[in-house]
Parts: C-alpha cells; sequence; structure tokens
C-alpha cells in the first residue's frame, strides 16, 4: 500500500539533486572577487540543505521510524548551521535580494520540517495493520505540498542568483557538489 507514492517521492528527489547541481553556481568574477565568495558562501548552504532534505526522501521508502528521525534530526542541524551562516554573511552592500532568498530557502525547509515532514513520519511510521487508505490520500497531499514548497523556494533562489550575477557582473557556471 505505501509504496503508491514513492514513484512521487523518487520524482521529487531526482527533481531535487537535478536543482541541486544547478543551484551551486560557482562564480567567476569579471570585476571583483567579493561578489562571487559571497555567492558562493550562500550557495553552499543552500546545497547542504538540498542534500540532507534528499536523504531524509531517501528514508521515507524504508518506512523505519528510527531512520526518518536521525535523517530528519541532520537536516534540522543543517538548517541551524546554515541560518546562522547565512545571517553572519548578511545582505551584500546594499544588495539583499540573494540574502533574502537564502533566508526565504532555510525558513521554507523549516516550515516543510515542522508540518509536512513531521506528520510524512508519523504516517510512515504506522504499522500496516492501521495504516489506511485514507493515509495513503493524505501521504499523496503532502508529497505535492513539498515538491511544490521545494520547488518555488529552489526557483526564486535561483532567479535570485541570476539577478545578483547579473548586477554585480559575475559569471556563473554549474557545480555538481558542495564545497565546505
Amino acid at each position: 500500500m505505501k509504496s503508491v507514492y514513492l514513484l512521487s517521492l523518487y520524482t521529487m528527489k531526482q527533481f531535487l539533486t537535478v536543482f541541486c547541481s544547478l543551484i551551486f553556481i560557482s562564480s567567476c568574477s569579471v570585476k571583483t572577487p567579493e561578489p562571487a565568495a559571497y555567492n558562493d558562501s550562500l550557495a553552499v548552504q543552500q546545497i547542504g540543505i538540498t542534500e540532507k532534505a534528499n536523504s531524509l526522501h531517501d528514508a521515507f521508502a524504508g518506512y523505519v521510524k528510527a531512520e526518518m528521525e536521525i535523517r530528519r534530526k541532520d537536516l534540522e542541524l543543517q538548517l541551524e548551521k546554515a541560518e546562522d551562516a547565512i545571517n553572519r554573511t548578511g545582505s551584500y552592500e546594499d544588495d539583499k535580494g540573494l540574502f533574502e532568498a537564502a533566508s526565504a530557502f532555510v525558513e521554507g525547509f523549516k516550515k516543510l520540517d515542522r508540518e509536512e515532514y513531521d506528520e510524512v513520519i508519523r504516517i510512515l511510521s504506522k504499522p500496516d495493520s492501521i495504516y489506511t487508505e485514507s493515509d495513503e490520500a493524505r501521504l499523496g497531499i503532502l508529497y505535492k505540498t513539498i515538491d511544490e514548497q521545494s520547488n518555488k523556494l529552489i526557483s526564486r533562489f535561483i532567479t535570485a542568483q541570476q539577478d545578483f550575477a547579473k548586477k554585480h557582473e559575475i559569471e556563473l557556471k554549474n557545480e555538481s557538489t558542495a564545497k565546505d
């Protein structure tokens, strides 16, 4: 019964993975290295969150509450780390767009964690004997919400990154992994 939505989760994971590699954009500066380093410092936080969210999504397929909770805790720790790093970094000169998008990314995933991820874990942790069609339907709604919200957060971050790059004359190029 529970496996019906694994395709949806797999699709969500694929989407996040693709965007994860597109999001971490290492910058080559045309004018000065400072905007590039600023961009990278925020992008590395975004990709860290995305990687932890993907790990949690992988755990959903196993239906093991302890594993889901461990990976959820990893995501929560990454969210705290990212929030601290982003707040310490602040905005770049008078340009707040990328900073605000990075902050919204963290806040958006914190909301997903409190609401959707919490409920997904509760439902998937149920024994098969009490798992119902209603639970299955609710999972479908939750997965759809997670997909939609994640996509919005990713899109906002990408748009802010592109605007920042244009304004500060930096060239963006794709990187597939986060640099610590």
